[in-house]
């Protein structure tokens, strides 16, 4: 299995990323200079006009043909482009069409040709000045935007009851996901949806490569995701991934580790160990990435949270402690427990700890 973070591919997504923005961008500002120019008159028509053409598609959504979904993008277009806005699209989760409800119904459309053409009338509603953070569509506890619907499609991936059932649809969601703002949250709540999908497994990958270029964090230092499945699960997905969140540090990458590392407390990095001892390979996926060269967590750990390691000569732990001895060995031999003991004194008086963590420890 690749050791070594996927740079290259990283650069690329974060790039994909930056020309997306910046194309939208500049799609905003040509909408923005024709807007100026209408009256409110005008404008308060050319709203209405948007609203009524837009909520067509709520109506029998899923059943209404191609040919029908391409004449509303056609009439969406021309009123964007006379500088028509969708403000006056409802935001309860209840209410009227929005754009919200477009993209959590995505899952309901299986034509190619249709997926195509709602793809271009997203784009064009956020062009339009939609409201992305108000917007909601019923989530079976409340509502929840179309950055959360978006990313929970991404997250679950392809195949599972009740979500995606396409590529061409999971394809459609990645491509939206680099529209919409705000992301910074999202990536704690696509990690907690995770799933595996094998056939989205490579975009998924690519989307948390986009939330790291963003600066975005995997989680906060309080938030409700620190337990240990937290990691597991991604342990279990794809043992890669696990090691993908924490990489050595690199120029490349500076403005991820720069979020990411005040966020890694004691807690976490606890959970984050007792992710990897899952399972044998788990395990020795962590003993060869972390023994490449001295890492920054590890170092993190044995200054900040000792007890951990003492926890792992306890549950003899010898792959998950081979990193540390190997880039660490000054540091390791420093570390005292609560009673004094170095680790080698613990291991001895520990129940349980066999012959081979104790030889491990003394060389």
């Amino acid at each position: 299995m690749e050791m070594n973070f996927p740079m290259e591919a990283f650069l690329q997504t974060k790039q994909e990323l930056l020309a997306n923005r910046n194309d939208l961008e500049k799609e905003k500002a040509i909408w923005a200079t024709v807007r100026k120019r209408l009256n409110e008159t005008q404008a308060n028509v050319l709203d209405e006009q948007f609203k009524a053409e837009f909520e067509k598609l709520g109506i029998s959504f899923g059943n209404v043909p191609s040919t029908s979904i391409q004449e509303i993008l056609q009439s969406l277009k021309e009123l964007v482009q006379q500088g028509a806005a969708a403000t006056l699209l409802g935001n309860h989760e209840l209410g009227t069409y929005n754009l919200a409800m477009l993209i959590q119904q995505i899952s309901g459309v299986s034509d190619k040709a249709s997926l195509e053409i709602i793809v271009e009338i997203i784009r064009l509603t956020i062009v339009a000045g939609a409201g992305l953070n108000a917007q909601k569509a019923y989530a079976g506890n409340g509502g929840a935007t179309s950055l959360e619907w978006v990313c929970l499609y991404l997250a679950r991936g392809v195949g599972d009851i009740g979500y995606l059932r396409s590529l061409d649809q999971y394809v459609c969601c990645y491509q939206i996901f680099f529209w919409l703002p705000e992301r910074t949250a999202s990536f704690n709540s696509f990690l907690a949806n995770l799933r595996v999908s094998e056939e989205a497994a490579d975009l998924q990958e690519k989307i948390m490569l986009a939330m790291m270029g963003d600066g975005c964090s995997p989680f906060t230092a309080d938030d409700l995701y620190r337990s240990a499945s937290f990691f597991s699960r991604i342990a279990a997905i794809n043992i890669k991934w696990l090691t993908l969140l924490f990489p050595f540090e690199d120029d490349a990458i500076k403005h991820y580790l720069s979020v990411l590392q005040p966020n890694v407390t004691p807690e976490i990095a606890k959970n984050l160990i007792n992710g990897f001892t899952s399972n044998n390979k788990a395990r020795k996926h962590f003993k060869a990435f972390f023994s490449m060269k001295p890492h920054w967590l590890l170092k993190f750990i044995i200054g900040s949270a000792p007890e951990i390691i003492f926890g792992l000569v306890k549950r003899n732990e010898q792959d998950l402690l081979i990193p540390f001895l190997k880039n660490f060995k000054p540091a390791m031999m420093e570390l005292r427990d609560a009673k004094g003991n170095t680790l080698l004194q613990h291991a001895a008086l520990c129940r349980g700890v066999v012959e081979n963590t104790i030889q491990l420890l003394s060389k």
